[in-house]
């Protein structure tokens, strides 16, 4: 992950407005991905384990970038399904090529050029989930069940419903029940109609849905701390950390926490 930050900031240079930070985060989570899944691909677990690491096969990255992760992977998806290639090549554009022809893969040159300058002449790139399902409401109806932009996606399996349930909007079924989404899936088909592959995707789906709900609820427990505010202070300047640090750490503290630190009064620290 860090690696590949490097190169990516070794080839952005003043381009830094290109460098999206939601982007950046969530790429490098993927890139360090696909190069282990690679090494185990090439050379299975063998030279893993002499390295006294344990992997498990196919790997999935795990950080608290989950929302950035799942950006990249399903504006990703749609250049896979064209099974040309055209996924890696944006990767790889973005790491060691030009950050321009990243966004004209993901965008299309017509939108990316509709997009404005900041005061360096730089383009000001911004992510709308809305417009990326509409372009590609065609490939989101195909599911690859192996694809590796389907993992640790908390976007991804619901637009794939939305498409196929041929919806004009990706928040068309933001508060729908489960039953409501189940027939939206089929169409409106009766259940004699509906076919054993439909009802295989669906249920595949709703069960990544599932996993990636729970793990959002784990984090949550991890990063709403228990204790009082200025026990987690004391414990945190014990360990020299100031409250400056506090304040602009997102994986350290929650941010009920962060807007009460300047009422803590002196004393309580």
């Amino acid at each position: 992950h860090e690696y590949g930050h490097l190169l990516s900031g070794m080839h952005s240079k003043m381009n830094l407005s290109l460098t999206h930070s939601g982007v950046e985060e969530g790429m490098q989570d993927l890139f360090a991905e696909l190069v282990i899944n690679n090494e185990l691909n090439k050379h299975g677990k063998d030279r893993i384990r002499k390295l006294k690491q344990n992997i498990n096969s196919p790997f999935i990255s795990q950080s608290l970038y989950d929302d950035e992760s799942s950006i990249v992977r399903t504006c990703l998806y749609p250049l896979e399904t064209r099974k040309n290639g055209e996924d890696l090549d944006a990767v790889l554009e973005y790491e060691l090529g030009k950050k321009e022809e990243f966004y004209k893969k993901i965008f299309g040159r017509e939108k990316f050029e509709t997009f404005t300058f900041d005061p360096y002449g730089n383009k000001i790139i911004n992510m709308n989930l809305s417009e990326e399902y509409n372009s590609h409401k065609d490939e989101f109806k195909v599911l690859n069940r192996d694809s590796i932009y389907l993992r640790r996606n908390n976007l991804l399996p619901m637009l794939i419903v939305l498409a196929r349930a041929n919806m004009d909007r990706y928040d068309s079924l933001k508060n729908a029940t489960s039953e409501e989404i189940e027939n939206a899936f089929y169409n409106g088909k009766s259940k004699e109609d509906v076919s054993e592959e439909e009802k295989s995707d669906f249920k595949f789906l709703m069960n990544l849905r599932k996993q990636e709900k729970k793990k959002e609820e784990k984090v949550e427990e991890k990063t709403n701390p228990t204790l009082s505010i200025s026990e987690v202070l004391k414990a945190a300047l014990r360990m020299g950390i100031t409250t400056s640090d506090i304040t602009s750490s997102r994986n350290l503290i929650e941010r009920k926490l962060v807007n009460n630190i300047n009422k803590t009064e002196e004393k309580d620290i």
